[in-house]
C-alpha cells in the first residue's frame, strides 16, 4: 500500500480505532527510537569500558548468549555475568517496553495512567519505577564539590506508610499535623544548591537535623571556597562555625530574605516544586521510598530538554550495576533512618 492508500484506509476507520492505530504506531516508533540504548552496556564490556559486577575487574571474556543477552565469564572472581548483571533491569522480560516505561516517567504519570499507557500491571510499573529510580542514587565519587555561593535548608514530610496498614498509631486526614512543632515523626529532607548548577536532593532522618546528620549528608562537598546561605537555624551556624566557613544567614521571621547576592530562593522554590509533585500529582508518597521519589525530582530539574530526556536518562541509567541492590535495601534504608531517630525521641 502506498501512502494515499493508507491514508484513506485511515479516514474510514471510527474515531476509536484511528486513535488506537495512532497509539500502537506512536508506541512501535518509540520502540524503535530507544532499543537500541538497551544495548549499551553490552557494547561497554565487550570494549573493556565497563567492569566485572562482582569484583570490578576488566579481566573477563565472552562467553556467549542467554536468551539474547550478551554473557562474560570473569577470570579473576570466575563469576559469570551478563550485560545486565546489577542494572535496574536486570530480570525485566518485557524490556521492549522500557522506552514507553520511559515516557511516562518523563510525563509524571500516575501508576493507574502508566500501566494503561504501556499495558502492564500497576505492581509491576511500581517495581520498574523503584529498579530506575535506584540506578539514579547519587554516586559519591561523581558528585562535585559546592563552589561559590550555596543555598541550603531543610523540608519537612509527614512520616507515611502509604500502602501498608498503619497499626501503632491513629489515621489522620493526609496533610495534617499530628503536633506542633517539628517532631521525630517528620522525615527532614536537605537540599542543597551552589549557582554552578550542583545540587544535591537527600532524606537525612526523621525530625531537626543535627550536626553530625548534616556532616554526614554534605560530606566533603563543602570546602573553604564554599560560601554558606542558610536560615538562622543553629546546625547550620555551627556547621559554618566548625568549618570556618563565610554564612549569610537569611531571617525569614524578620523578612529577610535577599541580601545583596545572599539568598534562597532557588531552594524556596525547588521546595514548592517538591511539595506539589509529591504531595498533589503524586498524592502523597511513602517515607520507605522518599529517596527514590528524590532522585526522580531532580533529574526532572537537571534534565528539562524533552527531546534528550529518555536517552540521556536511560543511557546513565545502564551505567550503574550496582542499581539493583540498592533497589533490594530500599527497606533497610529506611529502617535504619527511621529506628535510629526514635532512639532520641
Amino acid at each position: 500500500m502506498d501512502k494515499h492508500q493508507i491514508l484513506a484506509y485511515f479516514s474510514k476507520l471510527s474515531d476509536s480505532n484511528q486513535q488506537a492505530l495512532l497509539t500502537d504506531l506512536n508506541s512501535t516508533k518509540t520502540a524503535s527510537d530507544y532499543s537500541s540504548l538497551l544495548n549499551l552496556r553490552g557494547d561497554a564490556l565487550d570494549d573493556k569500558r565497563a567492569e566485572c559486577p562482582h569484583c570490578k575487574s576488566f579481566n573477563y571474556i565472552k562467553n556467549g548468549r542467554d536468551k539474547g543477552s550478551r554473557k562474560y565469564k570473569c577470570k579473576d572472581c570466575k563469576c559469570g555475568f551478563t550485560e545486565y548483571t546489577g542494572t535496574w533491569i536486570n530480570g525485566i522480560h518485557k524490556k521492549h517496553l522500557i522506552p514507553l516505561f520511559m515516557k511516562t516517567l518523563e510525563s509524571s504519570l500516575s501508576l493507574v495512567k502508566s500501566s494503561n499507557e504501556i499495558g502492564i500491571s500497576e505492581p509491576t510499573v511500581f517495581s520498574w519505577r523503584h529498579k530506575f529510580l535506584s540506578s539514579q542514587e547519587p554516586n559519591e565519587e561523581e558528585e562535585k564539590p559546592f563552589k561559590g555561593i550555596t543555598e541550603t535548608d531543610e523540608t519537612f514530610y509527614h512520616h507515611s506508610q502509604k500502602g501498608k496498614k498503619c497499626d501503632h498509631r491513629a489515621a489522620r486526614s493526609r496533610g495534617g499535623r499530628p503536633s506542633r512543632g517539628i517532631t521525630n515523626e517528620e522525615a527532614t529532607v536537605l537540599t542543597t544548591m551552589d549557582r554552578a548548577g550542583n545540587s544535591q536532593y537527600q532524606f537525612t532522618n526523621m525530625g531537626r537535623i543535627s550536626l553530625v546528620e548534616l556532616e554526614n549528608a554534605l560530606g566533603n562537598r563543602i570546602t573553604e571556597r564554599t560560601i554558606l546561605c542558610s536560615d538562622g537555624h543553629n546546625t547550620f551556624k555551627a556547621l559554618a562555625k566548625k568549618r570556618d566557613m563565610e554564612h549569610h544567614i537569611l531571617n525569614a521571621s524578620k523578612k529577610e530574605r535577599v541580601k545583596g547576592d545572599y539568598h534562597i530562593q532557588h531552594i524556596n522554590s525547588l521546595h514548592g516544586r517538591m511539595k506539589s509533585f509529591f504531595n498533589h500529582r503524586l498524592r502523597g508518597v511513602s517515607t520507605k521510598y522518599l529517596q527514590k521519589y528524590l532522585n526522580w525530582q531532580k533529574i526532572k530539574d537537571e534534565f528539562t530538554d524533552s527531546a534528550q530526556w529518555i536517552k540521556t536518562i536511560l543511557s546513565r541509567s545502564l551505567q550503574r550495576p550496582d542499581a539493583l541492590n540498592i533497589y533490594k535495601n530500599i527497606e533497610n534504608d529506611y529502617v535504619n533512618i527511621y529506628a535510629s531517630s526514635q532512639l532520641f525521641s
